[in-house]
């Protein structure tokens, strides 16, 4: 599903070279759930980032179903991503002007089509927040938001989800609902790959790695 072949990045800063990521292997199979443990600065980001087609390496290979993302051109790197791979952040990243409904729904494509219409309501409901649906994020508690960039990110059901500390947020609770969100997932098809400094992911992933700099 995943594959990186020695992949790092190295920025130039003040004619020194800064080593944000030094030659990371990794394998990912589909249906695995990865949880990726590392402090601050250990590249952990990044790797995600790169592995997003986000973030050029500068050097090694990423594959995403045995396609190096890299030789793809802008324009066709960004469908890719579209199309085949979700995101959850940290810190949620909802429009402040639109409500649920509308952040979850962001791309005006999906408002129109039946099908994400239905999947939007189910997912909704599933997560809790079919009553929140006219609410902006201004009106939602911190668990909420993450719940709501969790329906953003699995509506079209992409092959790959990416998540970048998306429990960093929350309490011990909210922070196990997400894991077992994601967790499921997983057991319904899809991939994970979660960054996080949240030792608790470990008993929700099939797969661990400690990362450092």
């Amino acid at each position: 599903m995943v594959s990186l072949k020695s992949v790092g990045k190295v920025y130039k800063y003040k004619m020194q070279e800064i080593n944000a990521l030094k030659a990371i292997d990794l394998e990912v199979n589909q249906g695995e759930f990865w949880a990726i443990n590392g402090r601050s600065g250990s590249g952990k980001t990044t790797m995600l980032l790169t592995i997003g087609a986000m973030l050029q390496p500068s050097y090694g290979e990423v594959k995403i179903r045995h396609r190096n993302i890299y030789t793809l051109n802008d324009k066709e790197r960004t469908n890719f991503r579209k199309e085949n791979i979700g995101f959850i952040f940290q810190m949620f990243y909802l429009i402040p002007y639109l409500n649920v409904t509308e952040n979850i729904m962001i791309h005006q494509q999906l408002r129109s089509d039946g099908n994400y219409v239905s999947a939007m309501r189910s997912l909704t409901e599933q997560l809790g927040l079919e009553h929140r649906l006219l609410h902006r994020p201004s009106e939602l508690s911190a668990g909420e938001k993450q719940r709501v960039a969790l329906a953003r990110a699995m509506l079209k059901k992409p092959e790959l989800i990416l998540a970048d500390e998306p429990t960093g947020n929350l309490d011990e609770e909210n922070s196990r609902q997400v894991l077992q969100y994601l967790q499921d997932y997983t057991k319904s098809g899809g991939t994970v790959i979660m960054v996080t400094h949240d030792r608790s992911a470990n008993e929700y992933a099939t797969n661990t790695m400690n990362i450092s700099n």
